[in-house]
């Protein structure tokens, strides 16, 4: 069975653990390749040293306990979705966050002498990694509403699911859809298992819809980008469709 790069719904938190699990010793020979990245991006932030350690400590981690170029790979996009997105906020650093993780992706590479960053750039494309950020984004906020009923949680899931399934059928991209519908059905069947929660009075699942004949591709995209842009609204041209109401709005 061919497995996709987008297919993490069941290594999420085995990339998770790594971070939780690493230790804050067996990081001092990592001191020079983060010198070398805080000077080439000029960061003088006083966590980044601990943070670049351990960061290189999980990537070496990352290859012990998986081997397969597959899962590195995935393991180096849960990287970037671990990197604080607060370390890019200030002007200086303002649209360097994929630079800087690329340096240390290089970086590790180059004193560990392993092809982690090889398999990355043979792999893994830009939009590729910011696709799959936003599935990780979906299952952590997923994770949360099942262990706390957070209304914020499933409020996110919802407005993602809604973001992303417009992007996929604009992209037309099978893999990425196929994964969306994974999700889909994950937290339907995870919703119909609870009787009631403080925030959400009803949630009809996703329904497929038949698809409407279209002239061209580029009419249904135009309509989906409308419609993307409209709160709460059917997406009547797409195969899927999600409802969703808060009680508290009820």
């Amino acid at each position: 069975m061919v497995v996709s790069f987008y297919d993490i719904s069941d290594s999420f938190t085995n990339y998770k653990t790594l971070f939780v699990d690493n230790a804050e010793n067996e990081t001092e020979h990592f001191n020079e390749s983060c010198k070398n990245i805080k000077a080439k991006f000029y960061i003088d932030r006083n966590y980044f040293d601990n943070l670049c350690k351990s960061s290189m400590k999980y990537l070496k981690d990352l290859e012990i306990k998986h081997s397969s170029p597959l899962e590195k790979t995935q393991g180096c996009i849960y990287f970037y979705y671990y990197l604080p997105d607060d370390l890019f906020k200030e002007d200086v650093y303002h649209y360097k966050k994929l630079s800087i993780y690329k340096d240390f992706l290089r970086e590790y590479a180059s004193i560990s002498k392993t092809d982690i960053w090889e398999n990355y750039e043979k792999y893994i494309s830009d939009d590729n990694l910011l696709k799959i950020k936003d599935l990780f984004d979906l299952y952590n906020n997923f994770n949360k509403f099942k262990h706390d009923d957070s209304c914020e949680c499933a409020n996110k899931c919802v407005d993602i699911y809604n973001r992303l399934i417009v992007e996929c059928y604009i992209g037309i991209n099978g893999d990425f859809c196929k994964e969306i519908e994974k999700f889909k059905e994950k937290f339907n069947d995870y919703r119909s298992t609870i009787e009631f929660t403080p925030c959400i009075s009803s949630f009809r699942s996703f329904k497929k819809r038949k698809r409407e004949t279209k002239h061209n591709i580029y009419q249904e995209s135009n309509e989906l980008q409308y419609y993307s842009k409209k709160p709460n609204m059917d997406f009547e041209n797409t195969t899927y469709n999600i409802k969703y109401h808060n009680a508290q709005k009820s």
